[in-house]
């Protein structure tokens, strides 16, 4: 990535309370990720904090949607030791171009706090979810 974009002091301090955040999660995550595998979709990734769940080698490939596109570059930075089996979406959930059925998994990890509209999210999550989940899969929410 060339010329990335740098990040101020409220963008870093953010940066830092994200990761922080997930550090304290660490074993909720555990637990709600413990049997991921096959195309996992990401629903506000945030930085990639999460890389460190999504790299097993089950999980073939996570596609992180983010729309901010400073944390959507951290979450590139992030995802790098996956390669290829990770890749961004800069832009929002309902935007995403991907076949209907098309993945495993669609996870919110504490992305419901950082919304203004929390219900409004839910309500859109399930429907645009839905449409992306294969038959009898799972949808995961750690708020």
């Amino acid at each position: 990535m060339s010329n990335p974009t740098k990040l101020g002091r409220l963008e870093k301090l953010s940066v830092n309370i994200l990761t922080d955040t997930s550090k304290m999660l660490k074993d909720a995550k555990t637990e709600l990720f413990a049997d991921l595998r096959g195309r996992v979709l990401e629903v506000g990734a945030g930085t990639g904090v999460n890389v460190y769940f999504f790299k097993d080698q089950r999980v073939i490939e996570w596609v992180a949607v983010e729309p901010d596109l400073k944390l959507a570059e951290e979450c590139e930075r992030a995802m790098e030791e996956m390669g290829d089996r990770a890749r961004v979406f800069k832009g929002y959930l309902h935007d995403l171009d991907e076949p209907k059925g098309s993945f495993d998994c669609v996870v919110f990890s504490t992305l419901l706090c950082s919304v203004p509209d929390p219900s409004a999210i839910v309500r859109e999550s399930h429907s645009v979810s839905y449409t992306h989940l294969r038959a009898h899969e799972t949808l995961r929410y750690l708020v």
